[in-house]
């Protein structure tokens, strides 16, 4: 009795799984190795009931006890073929992360050794990233900048600009402004910034490199002065 429903129950967990394997159709990369799984599983299931068949004593034709035999090598001969094929999706995701982790390794690396700053920041203006030398430049922690906006560095003159330039980023896709960071200490630096609509981590966010033309400003300024001196 006891063999029975044990053989009953292993039917019935392995036609839940074949319905399990049939619904991760439309998620799996490899729509072929789940559906020789769930055809095993249905072999599994028809050898299990055959079984129950013998084990109750019912007599079966010699075509039957042929079927059982031949369903266990199928069995094999489609698991081992179902393995395989999810061998080799393991295989190139691996391989897909090993390039990400090599590409995010290259984009760190570029990122913080650049000699302009570089922002990336949210739609609102909110710091995702920031580089080292936005963070020696401006003299606040990576930490600190992650909780800030853009408008809480930029000088009272250009904090407006903020929301017209996302939206301008927003519309074209790209964008090329000056502007003017405040620093922690209180010093205004002049910057060119370059600004670029990218995807990350799944979702649009916004690229920027500032550079700094502080010490150009001041030439043009000197060169006006000296021309309105000698006007």
């Amino acid at each position: 009795m006891l063999t029975t429903v044990a053989l009953i129950i292993s039917v019935l967990l392995q036609l839940i799984a074949v319905v399990s394997a049939l619904w991760l159709l439309r998620y799996a990369r490899s729509r072929i190795a789940w559906m020789l799984i769930a055809v095993a599983l249905v072999f599994m299931a028809g050898r299990r009931a055959i079984d129950m068949a013998l084990h109750l004593g019912n007599e079966l034709s010699r075509s039957i006890i042929l079927l059982n035999e031949w369903l266990g090598i199928a069995i094999s001969i489609i698991m081992a073929i179902a393995v395989i094929a999810i061998a080799r999706i393991l295989y190139t995701l691996n391989k897909s992360e090993q390039q990400r982790e090599e590409s995010e390794k290259r984009f760190r690396t570029l990122f913080h050794n650049s000699s302009d700053e570089i922002f990336l920041v949210d739609l609102k203006g909110n710091f995702l990233e920031v580089n080292q030398v936005a963070i020696d430049s401006l003299g606040y922690t990576e930490r600190q900048l992650k909780g800030m906006n853009f408008k809480d560095i930029k000088t009272q003159k250009y904090i407006d600009a903020v929301d017209e330039n996302l939206k301008v980023i927003l519309a074209r896709g790209k964008h090329t402004y000056e502007t003017e960071h405040l620093t922690r200490n209180g010093r205004v630096l002049s910057l060119e910034v370059k600004s670029r609509l990218i995807d990350y981590q799944g979702q649009k966010a916004i690229l920027s490199i500032a550079r700094d033309i502080t010490e150009r400003k001041q030439l043009e300024r000197k060169i006006l002065r000296a021309v309105i001196n000698a006007e």
